[in-house]
C-alpha cells in the first residue's frame, strides 16, 4: 500500500514552513524598530515643583534701597518656604544675598532683599529654591536707569568668542544712540586687563574691535579698531604680557553718563590651545592627493533609535534557512510523486 500523504497535506506543510520563515524575518524586523526598554502604557511621574520670578522687560530691575520687594509665583503647597539666593554676575562687583519668603494660599511668594549698598548697573541673577533645589531663576540689575543709563545703549554681538592662543579676536561692540563705550578685556585672576573706549566714527551704529593674542613687546595693547574711520582710547591702567595664555577671559561693556560709569552687557572670550595635529588621510606614497580623514571601519546595520539593531548578516540568514525549510519541502513532495 503506498503511503503518500495528500495533496492537501503537503500543500498545508508548505504553507507552515513558508509562514515561519516569513515570520522569523518579521520577528527581527519588529525588533530592530523597536526600542530595547519599550514600556506600553507607562504614565509619567508627576511634575516636579517650579517657579517663576515676576519682572517687566528682559530682567528684573530693583531699587538701591534696603528693602527692595522681589515677587513670583511657585507650585508648591500654601504654607511652602522657599529661599531667594541672589548673586551679582559682575566680577568686579560681587555680592551675595539671600531671603526666605512663604507661599501663599496663591502660590505667590514676596520677599525684601538689601540692595543698598549695591552699585547701581550691577547684574546679579534671583535663584529661587525649595529644599536644595533650584525651581526657578531669573536676571536682574540694579538701579532703574540701567541698562541705557542716560540714553542710548549697547551690546555685543556675541555671548562668546571662540580663537586659538596666538591668534586675533574680533569683536564687534551695537551702538544705539550712542557714540561711544569702553570695553575691559580680561581681569586680574587673568593676568590681563585691558580698557579701551571705542568710537564710532562713521555712524554705522558699531565698532568692530581686534585684539591681538599675541603682540611683541610688554604692555603693548595689542588693541586696534578695524575700521578706518573708527577709533579707541587705551586706558593707561594697561597690564598684559607679551602672549595670552588658554584659557577664558571676560570682557564687560560699560556706559557712562554725568561721570558714572555703568555696565551694560558682559561676554567671554575662549581661547584655545593651538592644534598642530595632521589628519590621517589615504593613499600610501609621499605626493598623493588626500582624499579624506580615517575616522575607523564602518559596520553594517540596521539602525534603530537608541542606537542598537540587528546585523544584515543575522536577517540574511533567517532567510536563508527559510527558503532552505520551503525546498526540503518541495523535495520531499517529489520523491512521493
Amino acid at each position: 500500500m503506498s503511503r503518500r500523504p495528500a495533496r492537501e497535506t503537503v500543500a498545508f506543510a508548505v504553507a507552515l514552513a513558508a509562514i515561519a520563515a516569513l515570520g522569523g524575518v518579521a520577528a527581527a524586523s519588529v525588533a530592530a524598530g523597536a526600542p530595547a526598554n519599550a514600556t506600553v502604557g507607562h504614565d509619567d511621574a508627576d511634575a516636579p515643583p517650579n517657579a517663576t520670578v515676576d519682572y517687566d522687560g528682559e530682567r528684573l530691575v530693583v531699587e538701591q534701597t534696603d528693602d527692595a520687594a522681589i515677587t513670583g509665583t511657585t507650585t508648591l503647597e500654601n504654607g511652602s518656604q522657599v529661599t531667594l539666593r541672589i548673586k551679582s554676575v559682575d566680577s568686579q562687583n560681587p555680592f551675595l544675598r539671600q531671603a526666605v519668603a512663604s507661599v501663599d494660599e496663591n502660590g505667590s511668594f514676596e520677599a525684601a532683599v538689601d540692595f543698598a549698598e549695591i552699585e547701581r548697573g550691577t547684574e546679579f541673577e534671583v535663584s529661587v529654591r525649595y529644599n536644595g533645589t533650584e525651581l526657578g531663576s531669573a536676571p536682574g540689575v540694579v538701579g532703574e536707569c540701567a541698562p541705557s543709563c542716560g540714553g542710548g545703549d549697547a551690546e555685543f554681538d556675541q555671548k562668546v568668542y571662540t580663537e586659538s592662543a596666538g591668534g586675533r579676536v574680533e569683536v564687534r561692540v551695537g551702538l544705539t544712540d550712542r557714540e561711544t563705550a569702553t570695553v575691559v578685556f580680561g581681569s586680574e585672576p587673568t593676568n590681563v586687563r585691558i580698557p579701551v573706549t571705542v568710537t564710532d566714527g562713521n555712524d554705522d551704529g558699531k565698532v568692530t574691535l581686534v585684539i591681538e593674542t599675541r603682540v611683541d613687546g610688554l604692555n603693548d595693547p595689542g588693541v586696534y579698531a578695524s575700521a578706518d574711520a573708527d577709533s579707541l582710547t587705551v586706558h593707561q591702567d594697561l597690564d598684559r604680557p607679551q602672549s595670552l595664555a588658554p584659557g577664558n577671559y571676560p570682557m564687560s561693556l560699560y556706559l557712562e553718563d554725568g561721570g558714572e560709569r555703568f555696565e551694560v552687557d558682559i561676554s567671554t572670550v575662549v581661547l584655545q590651545e593651538a592644534s598642530d595635529t595632521q589628519p590621517t588621510t589615504r593613499g600610501g606614497d609621499a605626493g598623493t592627493t588626500a582624499v579624506g580623514t580615517i575616522y575607523g571601519s564602518a559596520t553594517t546595520s540596521t539602525p534603530t533609535g537608541d542606537g542598537g539593531g540587528v546585523s544584515m548578516t543575522t536577517v540574511g540568514a533567517l532567510a536563508v534557512g527559510g527558503l532552505l525549510a520551503i525546498l526540503g519541502v518541495v523535495a520531499l513532495v517529489g520523491d512521493f510523486d
